[in-house]
């Protein structure tokens, strides 16, 4: 069992940073170090004190040793579209990623998989007032050139002014991570659902040009939004975006992220037959009670599961 082999690794020594940060290879996923900790404590281990931890992971990074590869790039990439930011000296000497939010599990999780550049244990920065009163959770990495190299593609200009570079990932890894962090998903009563990804800091032409664009080569549908200059995910792609990035969130708190409403998920008759005179004769065999389907809200389309879409290809379009 995964908890069975995060105690073992703990007790041979391994901190909880290296677990997460090996966790793909120790447990076969990735589990931040919150969760590590959460089942650590939960079976009873006596956790090692923070600075003992701290001691081991923020060791000064060698910065004559790279440790950049792809899979960090689409973290990076995923955490600039969207909480993440980057820190960066004169001429990029140097360069640090930050991740802030309100939520302390979304800023360790968003960090997981940034262990070679030791980031830092998640804590409250700011002060607590009555126009903010909730806590903001930050954690930052050290200053290594790998990162450096990552500014130079996120800030091409100097200064602070965000520009979705043209290779951008746009991976698993890297959408589920924007739509984490800057990702909004909203079901009305009249159940009408819209799921947005945050881009109002980004220049039309990066959303247009290179955003949009990305997106639809998977074959998901989507638009810019002209009152917030966001990404709106069209209505029959909503289903495929989630097929993507995963149906289920990672992390307990974005739960409320992923309820898709479950008819959604059913089979359109449009999604089997491409012509009208084929879905004609579908609804002869499933108003005959042949097939069996639901309605969505409101009556407007037919919906089937995978079992009566196949069985209903085979009556209409028999081989």
């Amino acid at each position: 069992m995964v908890e069975d082999k995060i105690i073992e690794a703990y007790k041979q020594g391994k901190s909880i940073r290296t677990i997460s940060k090996e966790s793909f290879s120790i447990l076969g996923g990735q589990y931040s170090k919150d969760i590590i900790a959460r089942i650590l404590k939960r079976k009873g281990i006596d956790l090692r004190t923070k600075s003992e931890e701290n001691r081991k992971s923020r060791s000064k990074l060698d910065i004559n040793k790279s440790f950049i590869n792809e899979n960090i790039i689409e973290l990076i990439d995923g955490l600039m579209l969207g909480d993440g930011t980057i820190s960066f000296r004169m001429n990029y000497q140097g360069a640090r990623i930050r991740l802030s939010s309100s939520q302390k599990e979304w800023t360790d999780y968003g960090m997981t998989g940034l262990e070679p550049y030791s980031p830092s244990e998640s804590k409250i920065t700011g002060n607590i007032t009555k126009k903010c009163p909730n806590p903001i959770w930050g954690s930052c990495t050290l200053w290594h050139p790998d990162i450096a190299s990552q500014a130079k593609r996120w800030y091409p200009h100097g200064g602070k002014k965000t520009v979705v570079p043209k290779d951008v990932r746009i991976t698993k890894t890297s959408v589920l991570l924007w739509y984490l962090g800057d990702g909004s998903i909203t079901t009305t009563d009249r159940n009408c659902t819209a799921v947005r990804l945050a881009t109002c800091s980004f220049t039309v032409d990066s959303i247009e040009n290179v955003l949009i664009p990305r997106l639809k080569e998977l074959g998901i549908s989507c638009h810019r939004t002209l009152d917030k200059n966001d990404i709106f995910i069209e209505s029959d792609s909503i289903v495929r975006f989630f097929s993507f990035i995963g149906e289920k969130s990672p992390i307990p708190c974005y739960d409320y992220k992923f309820k898709v409403p479950e008819w959604r998920k059913k089979i359109k008759l449009r999604d089997i037959f491409s012509t009208k005179n084929d879905r004609w004769r579908a609804m002869y065999y499933i108003k005959s009670g042949q097939v069996s389907s639901i309605r969505s809200p409101g009556g407007r389309l037919v919906l089937l599961n995978e079992e009566e879409a196949s069985k209903l290809k085979a009556l209409v379009l028999p081989k």
